[in-house]
């Protein structure tokens, strides 16, 4: 190896291992994700997209590169994941808060 490539890996490690520790493991399973006032909304994500089911409509996000965490962004949506926290925010609708991961019961397939 270079020491260019020994040099890029050194660097990026880093934030590999920052970024598979901020969140859960992903999962083909839906992740029930619950917020204040009894809202919840089931989530998929990988490192590439997220899909959110709330109040039955589907919102699916493209990953963006951010310092926040991991963070996905469509023209509709927003939704940020940082360790257990989940922020979400839909256009139009801003009463999405405290949302955190439900480690109470296990994957869910439906809303």
């Amino acid at each position: 190896m270079c020491r260019w490539t020994i040099f890029l890996l050194a660097a990026a490690l880093p934030v590999i291992f920052t970024l598979s520790s901020s969140a859960p493991a992903q999962t083909k399973a839906q992740i029930r994700v619950r917020c204040e006032g009894g809202r919840h909304f089931l989530l998929h994500f990988d490192p590439h997209r997220a899909i959110v089911i709330a109040e039955k409509r589907r919102f699916e996000m493209r990953r963006k590169e951010s310092s926040l965490g991991q963070y996905y962004h469509s023209d509709k949506a927003t939704l940020i994941i940082d360790g257990n926290f989940v922020a979400f925010v839909l256009s139009g609708d801003w009463d999405w808060k405290d949302c955190r991961f439900d480690r109470s019961s296990g994957p869910s397939d439906k809303d």
